[in-house]
């Protein structure tokens, strides 16, 4: 349909290139609350789109919501200003299924399996062939529909097709896109090794993913042995390497700061790489050069999420877990962020059975709960826990869950940053 064929309603902003919607979805009495390009007086909606039939198509209404640091427009609203609430991105688009923070840069993909990316635009990172910023979504240059899974790190962005095939974009000195160079790329451009991928995660220096057939990769810079080589020292691996110790029962993986953790199958948790703020989990601060399992030796681990120097997770009893660095209170474990730092497991403050998603930033760290609520804790430096402080000078650290300004209960998917953060929610 016509990408000029856009309307308001209740402060929402619908364009339907995007999105098709059930016949009531909205209020189609004349002139209430309908604006836009194609409306002409008080005119019925139902003029244009809506028929006396059942339904058009499935209403897809997920919005991309961002905050926190701005200044390189990677919160998407089309200006470089810093909130400390959540925004819905530029346009208002009701159609997005999964979004990835990095340092200063946003990507996502919408239902239609098109990617889009916003921020800080250098390094190439967001894939449209140009090197300059932008504070609104711009679609990568291959303008493909085929997109399914998207990571984004510091300074790159990795994706995945529905086909199983692995892109990369954006910077590439330590070799982390995998595709045999160390050149900056600013379209996509395939990862050595061909397809079958199911998993990818972006560190700051590497990449690791993992195949359909369950096995674990990593490339990149294997400093302090963030590559699982059984080896250590600054250097770059530019295509796909197994881990050592192999294995084809890889299930969940996440990246931070030169080191790397891991879910398999059976519900254990194993990390490698720097440890110099426990963020292995294993009870010490000495670095590993190949997966050791975390200090528990639990078996109902099920989702996790590496910040620069920590680790987070979740059990499959719906308990939240964090260890590694303490520094701004972001383990959420009511330590006072004077104790710097944990090397095994803590329980996130509360001791609720109910988080289903958590994300961990620089500073912050971020969780969904079953009841779709969000809640922030760590540093509010730049606002990216998004709660809101009146008194918005230097506030005080939470070393304890608080609920995200909105407050609200749709909250679907969420992305920690390093100095902001970004969500999915449901539709109005």
């Amino acid at each position: 349909m016509p990408s000029n064929y856009n309307f308001t309603q209740n402060s929402f902003t619908y364009s339907f290139d995007d999105i098709f919607v059930f016949k009531d979805t909205f209020d189609t009495s004349a002139g209430t609350g309908l604006s836009g390009s194609f409306i002409t007086g008080s005119q019925d909606i139902e003029d244009y789109f809506l028929i006396d039939s059942d339904i058009i198509d499935t209403y897809i209404g997920d919005q991309v919501w961002c905050w926190g640091s701005g200044s390189y427009g990677q919160i998407g609203i089309n200006n470089t200003i810093s909130p400390k609430t959540p925004c819905p991105v530029f346009g208002n688009a009701v159609n997005w299924k999964e979004v990835s923070s990095g340092y200063t840069h946003c990507a996502a993909i919408k239902s239609d399996s098109s990617l889009w990316s916003w921020g800080r635009g250098l390094a190439a990172v967001i894939g449209d062939n140009q090197r300059i910023s932008r504070s609104t979504p711009v679609r990568e240059f291959s303008s493909s529909t085929t997109w399914k899974k998207v990571a984004c790190g510091k300074q790159n962005t990795l994706a995945i097709k529905t086909d199983g095939t692995l892109f990369g974009w954006g910077f590439n000195q330590y070799a982390q896109l995998g595709d045999n160079t160390t050149n900056a790329r600013s379209t996509p451009t395939g990862v050595f090794g061909g397809g079958n991928w199911k998993e990818v995660a972006c560190g700051e220096l590497h990449t690791a993913a993992i195949k359909t057939d369950g096995t674990l990769w990593s490339w990149g810079n294997n400093n302090y042995g963030a590559l699982g080589q059984n080896s250590a020292g600054f250097t770059n691996f530019p295509t796909p390497v197994p881990i050592t110790g192999g294995g084809t029962n890889w299930n969940k993986v996440s990246c931070g700061y030169s080191f790397t953790a891991a879910i398999k199958t059976d519900g254990s948790l194993w990390s490698w790489g720097r440890n110099n703020f426990g963020q292995l989990g294993i009870s010490n601060r000495s670095d590993k050069t190949t997966p050791v399992r975390e200090a528990t030796s639990g078996t109902t681990w099920k989702i996790l999420d590496c910040g620069r120097w920590n680790t987070s997770a979740i059990k499959t009893d719906g308990t939240a877990w964090c260890w590694g660095n303490n520094q701004y209170a972001q383990l959420g474990a009511n330590l006072a962020n004077s104790i710097p730092s944990r090397s095994s497991p803590v329980l996130v403050f509360g001791g609720a059975t109910n988080w289903k998603q958590i994300a961990i930033g620089r500073r912050h760290a971020l969780a969904i709960k079953t009841d779709g609520t969000m809640w922030a804790w760590g540093s509010h430096s730049y606002g990216q826990t998004g709660i809101n402080y009146n008194n918005y000078v230097n506030p005080a650290d939470n070393s304890t869950p608080i609920p995200i300004f909105s407050n609200g209960t749709n909250w679907k998917q969420i992305s920690a940053g390093y100095y902001s953060s970004a969500a999915i929610s449901t539709g109005p």
